[in-house]
Parts: structure tokens; sequence; C-alpha cells
């Protein structure tokens, strides 16, 4: 090895994953961000109006089997959706003697890379919704319709027809962690095209790595060993609204030193938000396998 500094070069970049729910969900955008103070709106219904056959006489009354007349009639409200907008997090931290490093710039790349996670993982469990008490929604909250437990194939033709009753036809997601996701997939259950995770009938699979797979509850339950089993949820589409990523101490760079360590962190903030209606279904997927190491960090 030369004798000297090592010449120091850019790190690799970081970059986010392709199959998360960031690449699957429907991104809202335009407007001012109040929304960020809190937001409410009424769901579009997902319920079919009454068909009603051609008459040629306007002022004909249809009788059904059961004796009753209908007339025109809507689907169901779609609801009022409130919801309570978090904060995903990117950061940097090394001494303050690196005086050339790009601290925002690396705590901006980390939280762009991360952020599908960080999202994923609140969408599922509801940590800040459920420390916060508030009303957001969340797939293992416990007013999730709890369809029971199935193996693979059962288990995901259940979300299915679960989607198909509730949506009436509209599109909806599945979602479900990676080892799931891996196991449907050498089931020939999903395939991949254009970047998504799709199945037979076009539903989206989301494969979150923020996706733990635990059960409905107050809180949530998670796995005993997810080589054995872990739930899976099917909604419909999910929207998702992004604020713009501002520094956390609103550049104060006073407030970033640790000075008896003399250590800098930058931390980096943005707004989120992802919302969904119509249903919220979850079924316990049996993958049949026991034994099979997974890799947890140290």
């Amino acid at each position: 090895m030369a004798v000297g500094p090592r010449t120091r070069v850019e790190a690799p970049g970081l970059a986010p994953g392709r199959r998360g729910l960031l690449s699957a969900a429907v991104e809202v955008t335009g407007g001012d961000e109040r929304w960020v103070n809190g937001f409410a709106y009424e769901a579009e219904s997902c319920d079919p109006a009454q068909s009603l056959p051609i008459w040629c006489n306007p002022g004909q009354v249809w009788d059904t089997r059961g004796g009753s007349s209908y007339a025109k009639e809507p689907g169901e409200s779609g609801g009022i959706v409130e919801y309570d907008p978090f904060l995903i997090i990117g950061a940097d931290f090394c001494t303050t003697l690196d005086r050339d490093r790009d601290r925002e710039g690396r705590a901006r790349r980390q939280l762009l890379a991360t952020e599908s996670h960080q999202l994923e993982a609140e969408v599922w469990d509801g940590a800040i919704a459920y420390a916060e008490g508030n009303d957001n929604n969340y797939l293992a909250k416990d007013t999730t319709i709890d369809l029971g437990s199935a193996e693979l194939n059962q288990a995901f033709a259940a979300l299915e027809q679960g989607l198909a009753e509730c949506l009436h036809g509209q599109r909806g997601m599945i979602h479900c962690t990676p080892y799931t996701a891996s196991l449907w997939y050498g089931q020939d259950l999903i395939r991949v095209e254009g970047g998504l995770l799709l199945s037979a009938l076009d539903t989206i699979v989301v494969a979150g790595s923020g996706y733990s797979g635990s059960a409905p509850g107050d809180p949530p339950t998670p796995p005993t060993d997810i080589t054995l089993a872990a739930y899976a949820y099917a909604t419909g589409m999910v929207a998702v609204r992004r604020g713009a990523i501002n520094p956390a101490d609103d550049g104060d760079t006073a407030s970033r030193v640790e000075r008896y360590r003399n250590d800098e962190t930058v931390f980096v903030e943005r707004p989120v938000a992802a919302t969904w209606s119509c249903c919220t279904l979850g079924i316990e997927v049996v993958h049949g396998y026991s034994g099979i190491g997974t890799w947890a960090p140290s």
C-alpha cells in the first residue's frame, strides 16, 4: 500500500427500492401544503348504484322476486377520511473536523432512499398513530376485517375475492412482507410488469421492506416466526402526499453540534400522509415452513 493519506472520493449513491409503497401508490400533487397540519375529505363511493331494467312505460314499477319496488338508488357514501400527517427523517452524523462534508446532502439522500420504508412501517403498524391517539387508518388496526388464516394460495385468493366484493371491480392493493411475496412469486401467483408486482387480476402487490407482518390488534401483534406465517392485507388504492424536504433545525447549525464529543448531526424531514378508503381486509398467510433462517440486524 502506498504511503500517505488516502484520496477522498465520492461515496456510492443510495438507491430506493422499486417494489415499495411509494412505487405503487397514487401520489397526490399540487396545491399548497396546509394539509401538513391535518386534513379531511369525503371519500368517493366504492359502491355501485342500483341497476335497473329499461322500461317502455316511464311510470312502470319493477317488482323483484321479493315483491319490493326499486327506484334509482345511489351507492353508500364513501365516508369522511381524517388524517394527521407525520414526518419521515433523514440524518447524517460525523465529527465536526470533516469540514468539507456535504452533511445536508447526505441526509437528504438517506431520506430519499429510505422514505418508502419509513412510510410503510407507519402504514402497517401505525406506531405514531397509536401513540398519538389520532384517527389515522393503518393496516394492522384493530378495526381491520380479519379473514382468519389460510395457506399461501387460499390466502391470496381470499384477499382477491375480498377486494372484488368490496371495490366492485375497482383496482386494489395487496400488502405483504417481502418473505410472503417471494413465496407467492414462487407459486406463480404474482408477476412483474412495468415495475410493479401484479396478480392475475391486475391487483397491485406491495412487498414493503417496512411491512412487519403483524396481525390486527390494539396494539398490533408481531409474527412469532415469519418463516411459519405472517399477515397480509388488502385495501383500495393508497394515495400518498409528500411535502418538501427541509432541515429539521431550520438551518440553526449551532444546535447540530454535540460539543463534549465534537460531533455534528444534521437532520432533514419531510411531512407525509397515506390514505385509502372503502376496505381494509387482513388474513394470516401460513407459509408452511420452519427452521429457515432469517436475517436480523445486530
